[in-house]
């Protein structure tokens, strides 16, 4: 027998639930509460096989109270109950710890084939959403520069870096040789002339 716990702040939806939930033959104990903390309590006593958790709390997001949840109680299955069928909500449920994510317009007979699942240690997706969780990873696939475009990086190589620092001197050397020039004074007699004295210049700078 699974026993279930509902933590969901709309009383009606909670009650429904609970009353179509007691009609399954597998399903045991069933407890419900709209205050999160209340519910961690009744985590704390024991006895819950499966937390039905409600993705909006009113004052605390599901999605963060399932990964505090799942530290503390890893054994526990978990399925999210959420109004949002973008995929994003599920693959963050999941990655937090929930085996199973649930669209709340989903059928009963839905519902339970989601309980059945987790507690066989399945995961579980609501059918549209599972839909475009792989519709996502078919275009990632297909076309994986559209979640990470390229990015340009340069290797660092000191020996490269040297070489173009070199090289860029080298082109400079024209120049800087016009410039000294002007201020170098007149060459000793028997010494070679100014333009030849550069080139040492320029390589002890290196």
């Amino acid at each position: 027998m699974t026993n279930i716990l509902i933590i969901d702040d709309h009383a009606m939806f909670r009650s429904g639930l609970h009353k179509v939930l007691q009609d399954v033959p597998e399903i045991g104990n069933v407890e419900e509460t709209g205050e999160w903390r209340e519910g961690l309590d009744r985590l704390e006593a024991g006895a819950v096989d499966l937390l039905l958790l409600d993705i909006n709390l009113p004052d605390r997001s599901g999605l963060d109270l399932l990964g505090m949840i799942h530290s503390r109680f890893p054994a526990l299955h978990i399925i999210v109950l959420s109004m949002y069928s973008e995929p994003q909500y599920a693959l963050r449920a999941l990655r937090n710890g929930a085996q199973g994510y649930v669209a709340k317009d989903m059928e009963v007979a839905d519902l339970i084939s989601a309980i059945r699942s987790v507690r066989r240690g399945r995961k579980f997706v609501t059918p549209s959403i599972a839909e475009s969780l792989l519709g996502n990873m078919h275009s990632l696939a297909s076309d994986p520069h559209a979640a990470h475009p390229p990015v340009r990086a340069r290797i660092a190589d000191p020996a490269h870096d040297r070489g173009r620092r070199f090289a860029d001197r080298h082109r400079r050397a024209p120049v800087d040789q016009r410039q000294d020039r002007q201020h170098l004074p007149p060459a000793p007699a028997g010494e070679a002339g100014p333009g030849l004295q550069r080139p040492a210049c320029a390589v002890r700078g290196v």
